[in-house]
Protein backbone atom coordinates (compact mmCIF):
# COMPACT_ATOMS: atom_id res chain seq x y z
CA UNK A 1 0.00 0.00 0.00
CA UNK A 2 1.10 3.54 -0.70
CA UNK A 3 1.16 6.88 1.06
CA UNK A 4 -1.11 9.58 -0.35
CA UNK A 5 -0.24 13.18 0.37
CA UNK A 6 -2.04 16.42 -0.32
CA UNK A 7 0.00 19.43 -1.43
CA UNK A 8 -1.15 23.04 -1.28
CA UNK A 9 0.30 26.51 -1.66
CA UNK A 10 -1.11 30.01 -1.98
CA UNK A 11 1.94 32.18 -1.30
CA UNK A 12 5.16 32.59 -3.25
CA UNK A 13 8.53 31.90 -1.64
CA UNK A 14 11.95 33.11 -2.82
CA UNK A 15 10.53 34.04 -6.20
CA UNK A 16 8.77 30.70 -6.68
CA UNK A 17 5.04 30.90 -7.44
CA UNK A 18 2.75 28.35 -5.77
CA UNK A 19 2.66 26.17 -8.92
CA UNK A 20 6.46 25.95 -8.87
CA UNK A 21 6.56 25.36 -5.10
CA UNK A 22 4.46 22.21 -5.54
CA UNK A 23 6.97 20.84 -8.05
CA UNK A 24 9.96 21.85 -5.93
CA UNK A 25 8.41 20.22 -2.83
CA UNK A 26 8.06 16.95 -4.75
CA UNK A 27 11.71 17.16 -5.79
CA UNK A 28 12.68 17.79 -2.15
CA UNK A 29 10.71 14.74 -1.02
CA UNK A 30 12.31 12.62 -3.71
CA UNK A 31 15.76 13.73 -2.58
CA UNK A 32 14.70 12.87 0.98
CA UNK A 33 14.15 9.24 -0.01
CA UNK A 34 10.48 9.11 -1.02
CA UNK A 35 9.63 7.33 -4.27
CA UNK A 36 7.04 9.31 -6.20
CA UNK A 37 4.67 6.93 -7.97
CA UNK A 38 2.18 9.41 -9.40
CA UNK A 39 1.14 13.05 -9.17
CA UNK A 40 -2.18 14.65 -10.00
CA UNK A 41 -2.73 17.74 -12.04
CA UNK A 42 -2.62 21.08 -10.30
CA UNK A 43 -5.98 22.43 -9.13
CA UNK A 44 -6.80 26.08 -8.41
CA UNK A 45 -9.14 26.36 -5.42
CA UNK A 46 -10.58 29.01 -3.16
CA UNK A 47 -9.21 29.11 0.41
CA UNK A 48 -11.24 27.50 3.19
CA UNK A 49 -11.95 29.90 6.04
CA UNK A 50 -13.22 29.46 9.53
CA UNK A 51 -16.90 30.51 9.40
CA UNK A 52 -16.47 33.68 11.42
CA UNK A 53 -13.35 34.75 9.50
CA UNK A 54 -14.60 34.54 5.92
CA UNK A 55 -15.51 38.22 5.69
CA UNK A 56 -12.18 39.45 7.02
CA UNK A 57 -9.87 37.21 4.99
CA UNK A 58 -8.82 37.85 1.43
CA UNK A 59 -6.25 35.23 0.53
CA UNK A 60 -5.04 34.28 -2.93
CA UNK A 61 -6.36 31.05 -4.43
CA UNK A 62 -4.60 27.82 -3.53
CA UNK A 63 -2.80 25.53 -5.91
CA UNK A 64 -3.53 21.95 -4.78
CA UNK A 65 -2.36 18.54 -5.90
CA UNK A 66 -2.05 15.00 -4.59
CA UNK A 67 0.77 12.50 -4.91
CA UNK A 68 1.23 8.81 -4.28
CA UNK A 69 4.52 8.01 -2.55
CA UNK A 70 6.30 4.89 -1.47
CA UNK A 71 8.52 4.81 1.59
CA UNK A 72 9.42 2.47 4.41
CA UNK A 73 9.30 5.42 6.84
CA UNK A 74 6.83 5.18 9.71
CA UNK A 75 3.79 7.45 9.62
CA UNK A 76 5.39 9.58 12.35
CA UNK A 77 8.61 9.91 10.34
CA UNK A 78 6.65 10.79 7.18
CA UNK A 79 4.86 13.59 9.08
CA UNK A 80 8.20 14.81 10.45
CA UNK A 81 9.71 14.90 6.95
CA UNK A 82 6.66 16.66 5.48
CA UNK A 83 6.98 19.33 8.18
CA UNK A 84 10.71 19.64 7.39
CA UNK A 85 9.87 20.12 3.70
CA UNK A 86 7.30 22.79 4.57
CA UNK A 87 9.89 24.59 6.70
CA UNK A 88 12.45 24.44 3.89
CA UNK A 89 9.98 26.37 1.75
CA UNK A 90 9.19 29.03 4.33
CA UNK A 91 6.13 27.58 6.06
CA UNK A 92 5.42 29.19 9.40
CA UNK A 93 2.71 27.60 11.52
CA UNK A 94 0.51 30.25 13.05
CA UNK A 95 -3.24 30.31 12.46
CA UNK A 96 -4.64 27.17 10.84
CA UNK A 97 -6.61 29.35 8.43
CA UNK A 98 -3.70 31.52 7.27
CA UNK A 99 -2.20 31.63 3.80
CA UNK A 100 0.90 29.48 3.43
CA UNK A 101 3.85 28.88 1.16
CA UNK A 102 3.45 25.13 1.44
CA UNK A 103 1.02 22.75 3.10
CA UNK A 104 1.74 19.03 3.03
CA UNK A 105 -0.71 16.57 4.58
CA UNK A 106 -0.76 12.81 4.89
CA UNK A 107 -4.15 11.94 3.41
CA UNK A 108 -3.71 8.18 3.73
CA UNK A 109 -0.88 6.09 5.13
CA UNK A 110 -0.96 2.64 3.55
CA UNK A 111 -4.65 2.20 4.34
CA UNK A 112 -4.05 2.39 8.09
CA UNK A 113 -6.26 4.08 10.67
CA UNK A 114 -4.00 5.89 13.11
CA UNK A 115 -3.64 6.24 15.99
CA UNK A 116 -6.80 4.07 16.33
CA UNK A 117 -10.36 4.14 14.98
CA UNK A 118 -11.65 5.53 18.29
CA UNK A 119 -9.07 8.32 18.49
CA UNK A 120 -9.52 9.04 14.76
CA UNK A 121 -13.25 9.60 15.31
CA UNK A 122 -12.60 11.85 18.30
CA UNK A 123 -10.26 13.99 16.17
CA UNK A 124 -12.88 14.23 13.41
CA UNK A 125 -15.51 15.29 15.98
CA UNK A 126 -13.22 17.70 17.87
CA UNK A 127 -14.04 21.38 17.58
CA UNK A 128 -10.34 22.29 17.77
CA UNK A 129 -8.38 20.03 15.40
CA UNK A 130 -5.23 22.14 15.91
CA UNK A 131 -4.80 20.30 19.21
CA UNK A 132 -3.69 17.29 17.15
CA UNK A 133 -1.35 19.06 14.72
CA UNK A 134 1.74 16.99 15.58
CA UNK A 135 -0.11 13.72 16.09
CA UNK A 136 -0.36 11.43 13.09
CA UNK A 137 -4.04 11.05 12.36
CA UNK A 138 -4.79 9.11 9.19
CA UNK A 139 -6.68 9.02 7.05
CA UNK A 140 -6.68 12.81 7.18
CA UNK A 141 -9.57 13.76 9.47
CA UNK A 142 -11.15 16.08 6.91
CA UNK A 143 -10.29 14.23 3.68
CA UNK A 144 -13.83 12.96 3.18
CA UNK A 145 -15.18 16.52 3.50
CA UNK A 146 -12.82 18.44 1.22
CA UNK A 147 -13.33 18.55 -2.51
CA UNK A 148 -9.98 20.27 -3.02
CA UNK A 149 -8.29 17.13 -1.64
CA UNK A 150 -10.66 14.55 -3.11
CA UNK A 151 -10.51 15.74 -6.74
CA UNK A 152 -6.73 15.33 -7.10
CA UNK A 153 -6.88 11.92 -5.35
CA UNK A 154 -9.72 10.83 -7.66
CA UNK A 155 -7.58 11.71 -10.66
CA UNK A 156 -4.65 9.48 -9.66
CA UNK A 157 -6.50 6.81 -7.64
CA UNK A 158 -10.04 6.51 -9.04
CA UNK A 159 -10.65 3.28 -7.10
CA UNK A 160 -9.60 4.76 -3.72
CA UNK A 161 -11.77 3.80 -0.73
CA UNK A 162 -11.70 5.60 2.60
CA UNK A 163 -10.21 3.26 5.24
CA UNK A 164 -12.72 4.27 7.91
CA UNK A 165 -15.98 4.83 6.06
CA UNK A 166 -15.35 2.38 3.23
CA UNK A 167 -16.83 4.91 0.82
CA UNK A 168 -15.36 5.19 -2.67
CA UNK A 169 -13.95 8.47 -3.88
CA UNK A 170 -16.88 9.18 -6.23
CA UNK A 171 -19.36 8.79 -3.37
CA UNK A 172 -17.30 11.13 -1.19
CA UNK A 173 -17.11 13.75 -3.96
CA UNK A 174 -20.89 13.77 -4.30
CA UNK A 175 -21.67 13.79 -0.59
CA UNK A 176 -23.68 16.84 0.62
CA UNK A 177 -20.98 17.73 3.19
CA UNK A 178 -18.44 18.20 0.38
CA UNK A 179 -20.91 20.40 -1.50
CA UNK A 180 -21.28 22.58 1.61
CA UNK A 181 -17.51 22.91 2.08
CA UNK A 182 -16.38 23.34 -1.52
CA UNK A 183 -18.03 24.48 -4.72
CA UNK A 184 -16.66 21.68 -6.90
CA UNK A 185 -17.51 23.61 -10.06
CA UNK A 186 -15.18 26.40 -8.85
CA UNK A 187 -12.20 24.04 -8.57
CA UNK A 188 -10.28 24.50 -11.80
CA UNK A 189 -7.61 22.31 -13.34
CA UNK A 190 -4.51 24.50 -13.41
CA UNK A 191 -2.34 22.23 -15.55
CA UNK A 192 -0.35 19.04 -15.55
CA UNK A 193 2.93 18.45 -13.80
CA UNK A 194 5.39 15.70 -14.43
CA UNK A 195 6.73 13.53 -11.67
CA UNK A 196 10.16 14.86 -10.78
Amino acid sequence: MAIIIGIGSNLSFNGLAPEKLVVEALKWLQTDGFVIKSVSSLYRTKPVYKDDQAAEKNQPDFINAAAVLNSDKSAEKVLERLHACEAAFGRRRADRWDARTLDLDILDYKGNILPSPTVWQSVVDDADPTAFINQVTVPHPRLHRRGFALLPVAEILPSYKHPVTGRCIEDMLHHPVVALMDDLSAIKNAGKIDCP
